[in-house]
């Protein structure tokens, strides 16, 4: 280790154990490939890395252990054509300057709201609209020129 130009090099690395929360029989067949893995990893790192992810610890402190969620998937089922609109939690909804909308911020789509509470989504060369996020939506025949 040199302090002064904060680095490490690692020499002899052995992975004696290996454990997986969530696949705990596999240990025994994994093992070999971690160590192949690990046998061409480079063997110069940064002393400021290594003690941010916390594999350098103070002597006599040991790692805490991490809960690991797995919850699976919720899955969706459409018969017709669908398009799946991700917003991540309850819509942040900023006043846009200049118009009498608001934009749905925590959402990577165009996804306006207005003042009656109707819900306007950009969709290919139009919009669709809906009175509530989750639908049922409709195209917008006519859109206004503040969409």
């Amino acid at each position: 280790m040199d302090k002064t130009a904060r680095t490490v090099d690692v020499e002899d690395v052995q992975i004696q154990s290996a454990a997986f929360p969530t696949a705990t029989n596999e240990a025994p067949a994994w093992l070999p490939s971690l160590r192949q893995f690990v046998s061409h990893l480079s063997r110069h790192l940064s002393l400021d890395r290594l003690e941010a992810s916390g594999l350098i610890l103070p002597a006599g402190k040991s790692p805490e252990a991490q809960e690991v969620r797995n919850d699976p998937p919720q899955l969706i089922f459409s018969k017709v054509p669908a398009l799946l609109v991700y917003v991540d939690g309850a819509p942040r909804l900023p006043r846009l300057s200049g118009s009498s909308l608001q934009r749905v911020l925590n959402t990577s789509v165009l996804l306006l709201h207005d003042q009656s509470g109707q819900f306007y989504l950009h969709l290919f060369d139009g919009f669709v609209q809906a009175a509530g996020i989750q639908g049922p939506w409709s195209a917008v025949p006519n859109p206004s020129a503040d969409l």
